[in-house]
């Protein structure tokens, strides 16, 4: 995943360290890259778990994931545009409507203590397929357009614009732990290590609240 204005680098890539703290749609299907250098992205139903070791349903299959000495757990539920604050940090993933204009399909929206200036791994980072982008940052600016909500975003790089739109996905996204991953949840890893023996293992997991199934 390539680094953007606005996109923290992630030593785990969708994610978060939640000292500080990161919509309902379609589910997007799994997506493995098959290089080993890069990272893999996960997504579907835990099968089951036993201790740091979860079996994954996705779309392909069963997949076999190790959680991290690490890992980190963060917890999404939907939300909504008008949860969207001054001063809150979010991120936006979606269409490039011109320069550093953003129409979103998705938004997360972090916890009050997130802040830009918060190392990599405190965020979430993805992109919805290859034309897309994303932005982190934080929001100085709202007012409602005749194409949804606009939204200033500012981070250290720059700044941009985000419309979101009333069919966007929106979550909200709170600190969680390993309580949280149980059959039958639905999980997001954006970014797993895959090691030389194929065995994949997870800094981040990403899971849906009260059978929330995340659209990323």
């Amino acid at each position: 995943m390539s680094h953007r204005p606005g996109l923290l680098p992630s030593t785990v890539a969708l994610a978060l360290a939640i000292s500080a703290g990161s919509a309902a749609a379609q589910t997007q299907p799994t997506t493995m890259t098959d290089k080993d250098a890069q990272p893999i992205t996960v997504q579907g139903e835990i099968a089951s778990i036993e201790s740091n070791h979860i079996t994954v349903k996705t779309s392909k299959g069963e997949t076999k994931l190790m959680l991290g000495p690490d890992a980190k757990i963060l917890s999404l539920a939907p939300s909504n545009a008008e949860a969207v604050a001054s001063e809150a940090f979010i991120g936006a993933a979606g269409s490039a409507e011109k320069e550093e204009t953003i129409k979103a399909t998705v938004v997360v929206i972090y916890p009050k203590s997130s802040s830009a200036s918060k190392e990599s791994e405190d965020y979430l980072t993805w992109d919805l397929k290859p034309d897309s982008k994303m932005r982190n940052g934080t929001v100085r600016s709202i007012e409602n357009g005749p194409d949804g909500r606009i939204v200033g975003l500012s981070y250290p790089q720059g700044g941009s614009t985000v419309v979101i739109p009333p069919g966007a996905a929106v979550m909200a996204a709170t600190p969680a732990d390993q309580k949280m991953l149980k059959k039958g949840a639905h999980i997001f890893v954006p970014s797993a290590e895959k090691a030389d023996d194929g065995s994949l293992t997870a800094d981040m997991v990403a899971v849906g609240a009260d059978g929330f199934d995340p659209p990323l």
